[in-house]
């Protein structure tokens, strides 16, 4: 299997001031996925059943935000040259690099929200800008990837002894055994 057939989320703290922090997490869901709604939203279920609880505050506040994008492969149609690719091919005409941008995380909304705006056809077309005059034509959906970000401040923002998403390495013992059982439990969803 390749890197794109796990449904996998990464995190990503940064120190943003003294007293806050700015979160960058990426879930990957695989395309395999897409065949199947039911079992689509499922996976879209796990996603938003793992940002209310590591979000809580964040969500209350209006403040967590998440993007969509894709990975995918295009087929150059003359040389049959092929690439893996993420957002928009269309980089000369600085096209917008996501399926949906900045959206304010809703836990009662998300999966009708998710479901909506990964249709392949809209994936196609949002990314690939069908209809361009371009020699790149896409090929074959390989993810699709959810983009969630948040400032957190320091005093509001819990980590819980089962967080997911842990803020120093003193924690990264722990830290793998989550990630294991968290991967785990998305693979037997």
């Amino acid at each position: 299997m390749s890197e794109w057939d796990h449904f996998k989320l990464d995190g990503l703290i940064i120190k943003d001031q003294p007293d806050s922090f700015y979160f960058m997490v990426n879930v990957n869901v695989p395309a395999r996925f897409f065949d199947d709604e039911r079992l689509l939203s499922e996976k879209y279920r796990v996603i938003e059943n793992c940002m209310t609880d590591e979000f809580r505050r964040e969500i209350e506040t209006d403040s967590l935000q998440y993007s969509i994008t894709a990975n995918y492969n295009i087929v150059h149609a003359i040389t049959n040259e092929n690439r893996l690719w993420e957002g928009s091919f269309q980089n000369r005409n600085n096209a917008d690099h996501f399926i949906k941008e900045n959206v304010t995380f809703r836990p009662n909304s998300f999966v009708g929200d998710a479901l909506e705006h990964t249709r392949l056809d809209t994936v196609v077309q949002k990314l690939s800008w069908t209809g361009l005059n371009s020699k790149w034509k896409f090929s074959r959906l390989n993810s699709i990837i959810f983009v969630f970000s948040a400032r957190c401040l320091n005093k509001t923002h819990l980590f819980r002894s089962n967080s997911l998403i842990l803020p120093a390495s003193k924690y990264s013992d722990f830290e793998k055994k989550r990630s294991l059982q968290f991967r785990r439990s998305l693979e037997n969803t």
